[in-house]
């Protein structure tokens, strides 16, 4: 649904394109202390709406950014991913999940380039329904992608241990830059990541659970 699609019949004065930057934070509770997590995304919308309205997509939405990753010390990361869990009928990736919290401002025909704007007006904290969450994975060894395994955003305490739970995840409009500082090991060194050339790498996905690269970030060069 959120995949940029070309400019072909978007033109012819449409809309010009809208950008929506919003801050999904995770906090995490542990008997270490609380442990925060954050990334800055960014949504852009291509609209339909000029003389060519009703040849190709009527919108489209291309996202930039990168995961929410959660220190949590010696017991690991929390990795909150840009695509949704399937196992939970709620979730979603991160804009549709933010979109579907400010469904109040869509138009009666959904998202359009006045909704777009509303939702940028947005101001303070959107709690975020652990149910909704993108998919929350963790590596139980940083350094080898075959140990992926998915994490229930209701039950942290089965991966990372007793008295650690998700305490609170909100959604922020924010002008702060979409800033490639999380995942740093996504590009080296290790050998399993080395880039096979034009930004294509290693298919770090396992037959038992399948994770790549764009779901952990996009956009992003």
């Amino acid at each position: 649904m959120f995949l940029l699609a070309g400019a072909l019949g978007l033109g012819g004065c449409s809309s010009a394109l809208r950008r929506n930057r919003y801050r999904l934070t995770v906090e995490v509770e542990t008997p270490e202390g609380r442990r925060v997590g954050w990334s800055v995304m960014e949504t852009v919308g291509s609209f339909n709406d000029g003389m060519f309205k009703g040849l190709g997509n009527a919108v489209s939405f291309g996202t930039k950014g990168e995961a929410v990753a959660i220190d949590l010390g010696p017991r690991g990361v929390l990795f909150v991913l840009l695509t949704p869990d399937q196992e939970r009928k709620e979730s979603g990736e991160p804009f549709d999940v933010f979109s579907r919290l400010h469904r109040d401002l869509w138009s009666e025909y959904g998202i359009d380039a006045a909704a777009m704007d509303r939702m940028a007006q947005a101001r303070g904290a959107t709690a975020v329904p652990l149910d909704m969450l993108p998919l929350l994975v963790r590596f139980r060894d940083i350094a080898d992608p075959k140990t992926v395994e998915r994490v229930d955003p209701n039950d942290l305490a089965e991966k990372f241990g007793s008295g650690v739970r998700i305490a609170r995840a909100i959604f922020e409009i924010t002008d702060a830059p979409v800033i490639d500082k999380l995942l740093p090991w996504w590009n080296g060194p290790f050998p399993w990541l080395r880039p096979l050339g034009n930004g294509v790498y290693l298919d770090t996905r396992t037959d038992a659970f399948k994770v790549s690269k764009d779901q952990f970030q996009q956009g992003i060069k």
